[in-house]
């Protein structure tokens, strides 16, 4: 993480110290090869951390997506198999109630997988916003200290800050 906030100030000072454009007040020139190869050194230092929280998150989403189809098809199973019952006259009730028993059953299971995959997603999501969070808390402080090494560069570097938003 340090490395990536390392580059994040790195392409901050390109951009805070790069020429003028000629034509806009607001516009900068910047070094293309120096830019892209900042952002593919940030790229690398991308946290792990954050790539397996995305890997998790779609993980959930896709097992999520194949227990409702389960428990969809299990209903599906179920009622028709509840209808073919029903056709056959001696047992009809009998058939009624094994029926709604599977499908309650069904319905059951895949309420509680949802709930199960629900709080793991949370718990991902919970742990990705602290992580997160913390990244932008050392963004922050590492431009104030940036802001503060040097009263005279700050003064510049707020002038230039100002005119490339």
């Amino acid at each position: 993480m340090d490395n990536f906030m390392q580059y994040v100030s790195e392409l901050e000072q390109v951009v805070s110290t790069a020429k003028k454009s000629v034509f806009s007040g607001s516009d900068v020139i910047v070094n293309r090869a120096q830019v892209l190869d900042i952002i593919d050194r940030m790229r690398a230092a991308y946290p792990d951390v954050m790539r397996q929280a995305q890997f998790i998150v779609d993980d959930c989403e896709n097992q999520k997506q194949r227990v409702l189809e389960y428990g969809n098809n299990v209903i599906k199973e179920a009622e028709s198999r509840r209808d073919k019952l029903l056709n056959e006259s001696d047992i009809i009730r009998q058939a009624t109630e094994e029926a709604a028993k599977i499908k309650q059953e069904a319905m059951d299971m895949r309420a509680h997988v949802e709930y199960d995959l629900k709080c793991k997603i949370d718990e991902v999501l919970s742990d990705s916003e602290v992580t997160l969070r913390d990244a932008l808390t050392l963004i922050r402080n590492n431009r104030e200290e940036l802001r503060k090494t040097d009263g005279n560069a700050n003064t510049q570097y707020q002038g230039n800050a100002s005119e490339t938003r």
